[in-house]
């Protein structure tokens, strides 16, 4: 798992940096004028580092092993398509909240009231912008994670056979042991094999 993980963690740390910078720049234009001189809290960063975290993992990582987890992996590219399309948009679930919370959290201090009591003010405040809220993530997330991951994974394949095509059967010219110019072409290889070369008089 540690190539899955180290995309994660890659992919993470580049997005998360200038997705939390958007979103303290936009809290701080739309949100309620009674924060706008209110620093963001901790614990709204916190929350939405587990939502890019999420939303990353679901994209990135959590296709390949539901798939390879519920098929055979060597047969499995329609099972991969079908993980990569719908695990980001199911994410949204969660990554949804994460994000309402910490803009709740933000634009309403409910410090004056009693813990148990704003939480049940907050669930209340999900729960009525529950279906907008995630609804509009779906629109946001499906188009680049979803369709665009199944994309972006079909032309990374071709794009990788090609140059493996390329690579295997690359033109060399060079010259014979008389002198005269020749052409070789190396062939295909394996990884145990040494490499072999068909060489045609120019």
């Amino acid at each position: 798992f540690a190539g899955p993980y180290s995309v994660l963690l890659g992919t993470a740390l580049t997005n998360t940096a200038t997705s939390i910078t958007k979103d303290r720049a936009y809290a701080k234009m739309f949100g309620s004028a009674s924060a706008a001189k209110n620093a963001i809290p901790r614990t709204t960063y916190a929350l939405w580092l587990v939502r890019d975290f999420s939303v990353i993992g679901s994209a990135f990582v959590l296709p390949d092993l539901v798939a390879n987890a519920i098929s055979d992996p060597s047969s499995n590219e329609d099972v991969k398509k079908m993980t990569q399309v719908s695990i980001p948009i199911v994410t949204q679930v969660l990554a949804g909240p994460l994000h309402f919370i910490g803009l709740d959290l933000y634009n309403r201090n409910l410090d004056h009231k009693p813990f148990a009591s704003a939480m049940r003010d907050r669930g209340a405040a999900l729960a009525k912008n529950f279906a907008p809220v995630v609804s509009a993530r779906i629109a946001r997330i499906a188009p680049g994670y979803s369709m665009g991951g199944v994309l972006n994974t079909s032309l990374r394949d071709t794009w990788r056979n090609w140059v493996s095509n390329k690579t295997d059967m690359a033109p060399i010219k060079s010259t014979s042991t008389d002198g005269v110019p020749t052409l070789g072409v190396m062939a295909t290889t394996t990884k145990n094999q040494p490499q072999a070369w068909n060489r045609t008089s120019a």
